[in-house]
């Protein structure tokens, strides 16, 4: 299973299950202030052409650790169409491409959780 949790300054995306056996990490911590962008994932699967460690099998399952120049993503989806891709600046991975099970809903929740998170920065920087 895969689900994501919600904090004040960033959100977890946690694998479980045969999730987190393909995807070789149980977790993935990303601070609202390194997300650049968020989105559906388009179906473009540009994937870096280096695994390391992650599972690949042709039209059934791309997941865990890719690698190219200048690149460092986690992949993890079973050609459902139903991915999202995170964009992130100064994280240990460049993109994140995760399946979850409604795209629309998750993508709502994380603007929601970014725009009180930004809210918050805002009020802080006023106050102090």
């Amino acid at each position: 299973m895969i689900s994501f949790e919600y904090q004040n300054d960033h959100c977890t995306i946690n694998l479980t299950g045969w999730h987190l056996i393909w995807g070789l990490r149980s977790k993935i911590a990303i601070p609202y202030s390194q997300i650049v962008s968020f989105e559906p994932h388009t179906g473009a699967y540009n994937i870096p052409w280096c695994r390391c460690p992650g599972t690949a099998l042709p039209r059934v399952i791309i997941a865990g650790t890719y690698l190219a120049t200048g690149r460092k993503e986690f992949w993890y989806m079973r050609f459902k169409h139903n991915e999202i891709a995170i964009t992130l600046k100064g994280h240990k991975f460049t993109r994140i491409v995760i399946e979850v099970d409604n795209p629309t809903q998750e993508l709502a929740n994380l603007a929601t959780s970014i725009k009180r998170w930004s809210d918050l920065q805002l009020i802080a920087s006023q106050a102090g």
